[in-house]
């Protein structure tokens, strides 16, 4: 009995292997197939006729290798398919699952056309989901009586005109692309593979090369069609709006902000990296830049700017990168990030090794401001031996012989209780503490500065007569 039972247990097991296997083996070649149409390439033709208040379509593919495949389209449209002029076998509706033998498939619709002067078309063919596409081509004849013009977010191959009839032809890459009708004639200008319909513009070719855009591209300037924006069609106003949307994508694709809030900072990028005007603040802080850094500097970046194109930016990064440039640290982007809020000057901090009298360090705080720099009172005076007392709106120092009274905002100082004056404000203030200059140094203490290898040496004069 028990080995009749392990031989039954033994082919029921077995069976069960088998039957896994073959699941896993039906499994494995449907997800092959699956991902031979991601990476398979094929072409289509669309041929639209326009007749009255529809469009008809006939839409082909090419080069499909057998499988199954989903389809995807507008809920207004009702596609019937044709596999080498037989029917398909089609299920679902919206998103139609499909079985092809690897034949040519041909797709009939129609679509309603809008009874309006202008109109675009966008995402308006059946598409095949997770086929890659290489070549559209799409042919349109319009038998409207109406004398207007289509355009396309693709590569105008050739147009004709006849009495009752006139052609389009349009070739484009990667899928279907948008159309644009409108029932008037308009002027067409063009330039390599720039078209522009609506004005004679060099400005808007020179943009779309400044800005990079992706050639071919079409360019229509109406009012008559609110704005529209695909990667090879702009639809706007006026050359002005069309350029704002070429510059807004140029920057967003190359120097994009992860904070929607701090994008208007591009404009200070763009007087960098494209010698453009910025207005507003953005030109204040440029203008700002100008002052604070030396020639070297902003050209150092220029440089780094245009290195990191790509790269996802924030005021912070802007600082690290300002930062990296000078050798100081700074928050300037950072602490004028919102628009609204006026501006604040451009700070670069330092940290730097100060040099005692017995050989020790301790450290030393300095700001640099419009190529200026700056010390902390409180430790320059502490380092010359004074004493500070904060008496009746004014610093009153001594050393036990010298007595200085410092007033912040003030031009005039007491040395022993003489008065003497300076040609600006003596002390300055950032961050709520007091600064004085280097050359202020010299003016009143008498004291300067060496610095060597980031370490500093306050030298007094007074002590070398």
């Amino acid at each position: 009995m028990k080995r009749l039972f392990f031989t039954i247990l033994f082919l029921l097991l077995l069976i069960t292997g088998g039957v896994l296997f073959w699941q896993w083996n039906v499994y494995s070649e449907k997800q092959s197939a699956q991902s031979k149409h991601i990476s398979y390439q094929v072409n289509e033709t669309v041929h639209m006729e326009v007749k009255g208040r529809y469009i008809e379509v006939e839409h082909e593919f090419f080069g499909l290798p057998a499988g199954n495949y989903q389809l995807n389209f507008q809920k207004s449209i009702k596609p019937v398919c044709q596999e080498d002029d037989k029917s398909c076998q089609q299920s679902g509706n919206q998103k139609q699952n499909l079985e092809t033998n690897g034949g040519t498939l041909r797709f009939t619709y129609k679509l309603k056309k809008s009874t309006s002067q202008a109109f675009v078309l966008n995402n308006w063919a059946v598409q095949l989901e997770q086929v890659k596409i290489g070549n559209t081509r799409v042919e349109i004849t319009d038998y409207s009586k109406r004398s207007g013009i289509w355009a396309a977010g693709a590569r105008l191959i050739g147009e004709t005109e006849k009495e009752k009839i006139s052609y389009y032809v349009f070739e484009g890459r990667e899928g279907t692309f948008p159309l644009y009708y409108q029932q008037k004639k308009s002027k067409k200008f063009e330039a390599s593979d720039v078209l522009v319909y609506g004005v004679s513009s060099d400005r808007l070719v020179q943009a779309v090369q400044k800005y990079e855009a992706t050639a071919p591209i079409t360019l229509i300037i109406t009012t008559a069609v609110s704005p529209f924006s695909s990667e090879h069609l702009l639809i706007g106003p006026s050359v002005d709006k069309l350029a704002q949307v070429l510059s807004k994508r140029y920057y967003q694709t190359h120097y994009p902000f992860s904070n929607k809030k701090e994008q208007w900072l591009q404009s200070v990028i763009g007087a960098y990296v494209r010698d453009e005007k910025p207005k507003g603040k953005a030109k204040q802080l440029y203008e700002e830049l100008a002052k604070g850094l030396t020639k070297e500097q902003q050209a150092a970046f220029v440089s780094v700017l245009k290195k990191k194109r790509g790269h996802e930016f924030s005021a912070e990064y802007l600082d690290e990168l300002l930062s990296n440039v000078t050798g100081l640290v700074t928050h300037y982007f950072e602490l004028n990030k919102v628009e609204s809020h006026k501006v604040r000057p451009l700070i670069f901090i330092n940290h730097a090794k100060w040099l005692n009298r017995d050989g020790e360090h301790s450290v030393v705080k300095s700001v640099t401001v419009r190529l200026k720099r700056y010390y902390l009172l409180e430790q320059v005076t502490e380092k010359l031996g004074f004493h500070s007392d904060w008496v009746n709106q004014h610093f009153y120092l001594n050393n036990g012989s010298k007595t200085f009274r410092l007033y912040p905002g003030k031009t005039v100082f007491l040395y022993n209780e003489k008065a003497h004056s300076v040609e600006g404000t003596l002390l300055t203030q950032f961050n709520n503490q007091y600064y004085i200059s280097e050359d202020y140094m010299l003016k009143v203490f008498n004291v300067f500065v060496r610095e060597q290898n980031n370490e500093l040496e306050l030298v007094d004069l007074n002590t070398l007569q």
